[in-house]
């Protein structure tokens, strides 16, 4: 229940800020995109809080209900558990390049 109430609140933040990209240069591509942190610089904050958000991280709502998960995959699923590890490592450096592409590269 704690995931889908989370889903909730980074889902609409992630189509808020997209939506924020969209109006300012038409394009919701990423490449287009670059930079438009440091045009905004307002949503930078909130931004990184829904990145964190999405990885489960301290001020988020969703960190017990993700490590509740983890464990209960861990115990039914104990064979794939590496897979299932790597996939949330690959998930986490993923969002890190997606926030780091967005905020801190050149505007074009």
């Amino acid at each position: 229940m704690l995931i889908i109430i989370a889903h909730a609140f980074r889902s609409s933040g992630i189509f808020l800020i997209v939506y924020i990209f969209y109006l300012t240069r038409h394009s919701r591509n990423i490449l287009v995109n670059t930079g438009m942190l440091v045009v905004y610089p307002y949503t930078t904050f909130i931004w990184l809080m829904i990145i964190i958000s999405r990885l489960g991280g301290p001020p988020a709502i969703n960190m017990l209900a993700e490590v509740w998960c983890i464990i209960y995959r861990f115990m039914s699923f104990y064979k794939l558990f590496l897979l299932v590890a790597v996939g949330f490592m690959f998930a986490r450096g993923y969002h890190f390049v997606l926030y780091s592409t967005l905020s801190q590269s050149n505007t074009s």
